[in-house]
């Protein structure tokens, strides 16, 4: 996936949406579904998930609780951060851990999408 791709990804897995009314190429938050709000507004609020930890952090949050998308997402970060497919989890090592608690926010972005089926291979 390009980043535009995952950054939409992510933005519709919260319910943005693209807004069509005004053609204006923006997206707008659930709770705006007519496309009403300020233009200059949306600019700022809607969120940049692969180079802001704070939203990547807000993002995991959706899969807080659902213990077989935590596992993936781990499994996954940990895919990204070596460079190669991660099956187990508990064979991490403390290192594996450390690395993955600084992982990037594209790196969180991409687990994110990949634990919650929403990643799509490049064609």
């Amino acid at each position: 996936m390009t980043p535009d791709e995952q950054e939409i990804a992510i933005l519709k897995s919260f319910g943005y949406h693209l807004c069509h009314r005004c053609n204006c190429g923006w997206w707008f938050p659930a709770d705006d579904p007519n496309c009403e709000g300020s233009l200059d507004k949306v600019k700022r609020s809607v969120p940049r998930y692969l180079s802001d930890l704070n939203a990547m952090r807000e993002a995991v949050e959706d899969i807080r609780g659902n213990e077989s998308m935590e596992d993936a997402y781990t499994c996954y970060l940990a895919s990204a951060i070596k460079g190669e497919r991660v099956y187990d989890c508990d064979e991490l090592s403390h290192a594996d851990y450390f690395a993955i608690s600084q992982a990037t926010a594209a790196q969180r972005a991409e687990a994110f999408l990949r634990a919650k089926g929403l990643w799509k291979e490049a064609q």
